[in-house]
């Protein structure tokens, strides 16, 4: 009878320490949720993010001092772009690619091709075909980057290829590191291309 009144009565104290612990255990973890409650909700005047970043260009060099500007608008989430073949002012951004005759044909191939006009017709051509006319210099490459642009802006560019470019580009003062920050509104703007005129 003893023996199992001991046992009793150590099994008592032992589950009554349990939930005393318990108890303490909850209260505890309550006050700290509840003061990360309240710096959470109560420092309005500590800005949570960044804000807007600043605008800045990219220009993408083709050989025979041709180049298509990116203007990147994060304000607007947009980015426009431009023709900026021999305009040696406008060619100097932040950042800079040079793009061979090969890639810029890769490019344009992405985008589904260019329309040109030919005889009087409106005619699509791939990025083998722009490549070679801008690069022979023949009388259609005047329309090449202007169709190049206006084909950009109407079905945009997805962040993968752009990325692609950067990585085949022959040289280039841009990297992933740098574009990491503005990762997010990318995959927007990019979408939303406008021509600059």
């Amino acid at each position: 009878m003893k023996k199992s009144f001991l046992v009793w009565l150590i099994s008592f104290a032992a589950t009554g320490v349990f939930l005393i612990c318990l108890l303490f255990g909850y209260f505890t973890a309550k006050n700290g949720i509840q003061q990360y409650i309240n710096v959470r909700n109560n420092k309005l005047d500590v800005p949570y993010s960044g804000g807007t970043p600043e605008n800045f260009g990219i220009c993408l060099s083709l050989p025979d001092e041709k180049a298509v500007l990116f203007n990147l608008d994060f304000a607007r989430e947009e980015i426009l772009v431009s023709d900026v073949s021999g305009d040696s002012e406008k060619k100097n951004q932040k950042y800079s690619a040079d793009v061979s005759y090969d890639l810029f044909g890769e490019i344009v191939d992405k985008i589904g091709g260019i329309v040109v006009s030919e005889g009087g017709e409106e005619i699509r051509i791939t990025g083998v075909t722009a490549a070679e006319a801008l690069k022979e210099n023949t009388a259609k490459s005047d329309e090449i980057l202007p169709a190049f642009i206006k084909a950009l802006c109407k079905n945009g560019i997805a962040k993968s290829d752009f990325l692609y470019i950067l990585q085949h580009c022959d040289k280039t003062n841009l990297s992933v590191v740098d574009l990491f920050e503005y990762k997010d509104s990318l995959v927007v703007m990019l979408k939303n291309m406008r021509a600059d005129t």
